[in-house]
């Protein structure tokens, strides 16, 4: 069976070379022979505390790191290794919006500009209405009002500020999506906005998701399935409906009638 993505024993390890004299040269393992796969249209929960490799995985994914060892396949297709013109094509198919939205937002380009900069990258239009059309579109699949289109990242909000970068990544339609902390920093408005916004996408386009978070409850509701890190390591997956049983029955409270 081919998956929209798999993993096969990948692991991702990073040379010390700066900080304490007596840990320089040491090797950091921050993802450790993990094996997952993801099928077309679910949305994969990645569970971990801070540290554990949640966004390594996500960057080796995506191909912004490449992977010490294992393969990585997306629609069948090896990434790992591929040339930087293969990569290029891969990208199209594949986007990140990244945990912090606002280093990862070009701070001198407006919001019209962001948006657009991968459709001109990839040529999709020639014709600059064809352009302004599409941001337009994709700013209100997102939320984002079209008032916002000439503004600049430092003048909207933590919760507008990662619509903008949701938009960016479905810009070129992509078949997957890796989501690095989506909620991080957000008021609990914001939380269940964000919330409402990528169950609308996953459900309207049925694209792939993996979606990373340090808090489980933040992924509520999001993943058909769930898989839990430690130190680099998949510790443990179960389905959406397996947790909830375990955590149905660990709240379970027996009370006995004293009457």
């Amino acid at each position: 069976m081919t998956y929209p993505l798999e993993f096969r024993r990948v692991s991702r390890e990073f040379q010390v070379r700066k900080g304490l004299l007596d840990l320089r040269g040491m090797t950091l393992r921050a993802v450790d022979d993990v094996s997952l796969h993801v099928e077309k249209g679910e949305t994969l929960g990645l569970v971990g505390e801070s540290g554990c490799g949640k966004s390594t995985l996500g960057r080796v994914i995506l191909g912004l790191l490449d992977a010490t060892q294992g393969s990585v396949r997306f629609e069948g297709a090896e990434t790992v290794g591929v040339s930087k013109r293969e990569r290029f094509l891969l990208r199209r198919k594949m986007q990140m919006i990244f945990q912090d939205p606002f280093s990862s937002l070009d701070p001198r380009m407006c919001i019209r500009d962001i948006i657009a900069e991968p459709l001109q990258i990839y040529k999709v239009y020639r014709k600059k209405v064809d352009l302004d059309n599409r941001v337009a579109e994709i700013m209100d699949t997102v939320g984002l009002d079209l008032r916002f289109a000439y503004s600049y990242p430092h003048e909207l909000d933590g919760g507008r500020r990662q619509r903008v970068g949701i938009a960016r990544a479905l810009a070129l339609n992509p078949d997957f999506l890796v989501l690095d902390e989506p909620v991080n920093g957000l008021d609990p408005q914001g939380i269940i906005e964000m919330r409402e916004l990528i169950l609308k996408l996953n459900r309207e386009q049925n694209i792939t998701v993996l979606i990373s978070s340090h808090i489980l409850d933040e992924l509520s509701r999001l993943a058909t399935h769930y898989g839990f890190l430690d130190s680099g390591r998949m510790v443990k997956e179960m389905s959406a409906q397996a947790l909830e049983a375990a955590c149905r029955k660990c709240l379970r409270v027996e009370v006995t009638d004293t009457r």
